[in-house]
């Protein structure tokens, strides 16, 4: 049921032209709302459907039944599993859990974090909470085999791995080896991504790339993206 609603949702979205970012701006909806309407996850409201067939220049009016079938009827197909990994046993699945994400979504979680919790004007997270996931928790001894790891990780370009202090589940820069300031909060993922916010110049910056961190080149790549994005700061 769920699937035919979204099937026309996603038709409705490629007559707008718009991106999923645009699309959310211009009906007043969250990116990560639209997203699961149109992967079938979840129902959105009627005033939505309506909104979308007005920003395509259709009439809600033929998928007010489909809605209806939507809303109160059970998923055609149950939830699919999460991937299992090329690389791993069949039994074994992906450590992802089978978690999707965009950049919009990542964008949305580091201005909250920068905001101290807030998302607009809803608290997701506490103050405490955000001030402890984005300063150093690491002990004295802890940092120093953390920066010896990060030295000795020859195949990363300067600057990647090498942040000092570690969070509750991301990297905190703990002294300036860069562009980047001491506040510095986020991650470089394996897979080809990096995704950090800095408090001080109140900076978001997210790549996300397919090209995975097992030659030098990739590593390089993401240490170019930082040195371009702090000095157009100073631009």
């Amino acid at each position: 049921m769920r699937e035919e609603l979204a099937e026309s949702l996603r038709q409705l979205r490629d007559l707008t032209g718009r991106s999923l970012r645009e699309l959310a701006r211009d009906i007043n909806a969250s990116s990560s709302s639209l997203s699961r309407y149109f992967s079938a996850q979840a129902v959105p409201p009627w005033p939505t459907v309506v909104a979308l067939c007005k920003a395509a220049g259709r009439d809600p009016r033929p998928l007010r039944e489909v809605w209806e079938r939507a809303k109160d009827g059970p998923l055609t197909d149950p939830p699919a599993p999460p991937p299992v990994r090329n690389d791993l046993p069949g039994d074994i699945a992906a450590f992802t859990g089978g978690l999707n994400s965009t950049v919009d979504d990542y964008h949305a979680y580091f201005r909250m974090l920068l905001n101290h919790g807030l998302h607009g004007t809803e608290r997701i997270l506490s103050r405490p909470a955000v001030e402890l996931m984005t300063t150093n928790r690491l002990t004295p001894e802890q940092l120093v085999a953390r920066e010896a790891m990060g030295r000795d990780n020859v195949h990363i370009s300067f600057g990647q791995g090498q942040h000092g202090g570690w969070g509750f589940g991301m990297a905190v820069r703990t002294y300036r080896g860069d562009y980047a300031p001491i506040g510095q909060f986020g991650w470089d993922g394996g897979s080809g991504t990096s995704s950090y916010a800095d408090p001080s110049n109140q900076l978001i910056g997210l790549l996300l790339t397919q090209v995975g961190a097992s030659t030098p080149d990739a590593t390089r790549l993401l240490h170019d993206f930082w040195t371009t994005v702090y000095q157009a700061l100073d631009n």
